[in-house]
């Protein structure tokens, strides 16, 4: 008989079954001690911005007010929901300044099952695109856009980080202008949007009341390129002040054509756009504008140190001029970290809305701020920031 010897018998040692029975108990105590936020999982919000087209610059402003209060969200630890730390994961698309590019982004957003959004940002696309969101309960949007205040409701989820732009403050902002500038006669100059329609009509209204004479007013198409003959019927009409675009592309545009023709000895001012305007245009002596926020690049302001610090460490650049917008973003997504760990919920968003409008002592990192019972921000102080021959001064004032 031929003796066999015996295979081993394959299998774990209790060393390896062990580590094993660890590894199945630790998985399944995860499981089933899970909230409903899911512990650790990324907190995720959605942006709508217009990076490419028209409005590009703007929205690359916007992009790093979003992505700067992010990086700070998640430097701090993120956001405690019951005892876990979570990350703020964002998302940002582009909707190429189009109302068709902002509607095709949200609705990709919304596949993806996205709650918090910022945008559509642009006035010209939001009435379009949140007409997909308005009656989502599940939604809730923050925007800079100049979206009509009647869209604001109260204990609504709509939060609009752009201060107001309603009749009463933007002819307010014309009287400003009167009386730091002392015009006699104005040409007014504003994009052809929803937004700078009604912008236009309200500083008439408002230079008209502190006795300036209103001698242009008219609105361009935001693709604009050839603005010599509106630069020819605004000479003619002989202002002291010309009052650009709110739209920086296309104020630049403007300036820069108008001093190819020698049309620079007149004051020159803005609402809702920035210095960038004129930053190639040096033939341009004087430049006035009025900011809603703060300016960024002004090196004295204390009160935006830290993010400066910030934004030169990310983007290796010092802040622009346009980077005043950023801050359209920067404290407001800060509040909505701030909601959403107060509430202990990332996805109730009504609960989120109602403790945004109870932030009334919020310690803001770049402005004092907080939102009204309709969602609309309330700013205590706006400057107006001044060029002359290249040398800037900057006036606070309520």
């Amino acid at each position: 008989m031929i003796s066999r010897s015996r295979r081993p018998r394959r299998g774990l040692t209790a060393v390896a079954l062990a580590a094993v029975l660890t590894l199945l108990l630790s998985v399944l105590a995860a499981c089933g001690s899970g909230s409903s936020e899911g512990d650790g999982d990324a907190i995720r919000i959605g942006a709508v911005l217009p990076l490419t087209g028209p409005a590009a610059e703007l929205g690359e402003s916007w992009k790093a007010g979003v992505e700067l209060a992010v990086d700070r969200i998640n430097d701090e630890g993120g956001i405690e929901i019951d005892g876990t730390k979570h990350e703020v994961s964002v998302k940002i698309v582009d909707d190429e300044s189009t109302p068709a590019g902002a509607q095709r982004v949200v609705q990709e957003l919304l596949n993806e099952d996205y709650q918090l959004f910022l945008g559509p940002s642009l006035s010209s696309s939001f009435q379009t695109a949140y007409a997909t969101l308005k009656d989502d309960e599940r939604r809730l949007v923050m925007t800079p856009s100049l979206v009509s205040e009647s869209m604001l409701e109260p204990s609504g989820r709509l939060f609009k980080v752009q201060p107001s732009q309603g009749s009463e403050a933007v002819a307010g902002y014309a009287r400003q202008f009167a009386e730091f500038l002392k015009p006699e006669k104005v040409a007014i100059l504003q994009p052809q949007d929803p937004g700078g329609q009604a912008a236009a009509a309200d500083l008439e209204a408002g230079f008209e009341e502190a006795g300036v004479e209103v001698v242009y007013n008219n609105q361009v198409p935001a693709d604009t390129r050839d603005f010599l003959p509106i630069v020819s019927a605004i000479r003619n009409t002989d202002p002291d002040l010309v009052l650009t675009p709110y739209l920086d592309s296309l104020g630049a545009e403007f300036l820069s054509q108008a001093a190819q023709v020698g049309f620079t000895d007149v004051d020159f001012a803005n609402y809702g756009g920035s210095g960038a305007q004129v930053a190639e245009v040096p033939e341009i002596s004087e430049f006035t504008y009025l900011l809603t926020t703060r300016a960024p690049d002004n090196p004295d302001d204390e009160i935006l140190a830290e993010f400066r610090e910030a934004y030169e460490k990310k983007y290796d650049e010092e802040p622009k001029p346009l980077d005043s917008h950023a801050l359209m973003f920067y404290d407001p997504v800060l509040m909505l970290a701030a909601a959403i760990e107060n509430t202990g919920t990332s996805t109730d968003v009504a609960k989120i809305a109602d403790e945004l409008r109870q932030l009334t002592e919020w310690d803001g990192k770049t402005l004092p701020l907080s939102f009204d019972d309709k969602g609309l921000i309330q700013l205590e102080t706006k400057q107006l920031v001044t060029i002359r021959d290249g040398v800037r001064t900057f006036t606070d004032f309520s």
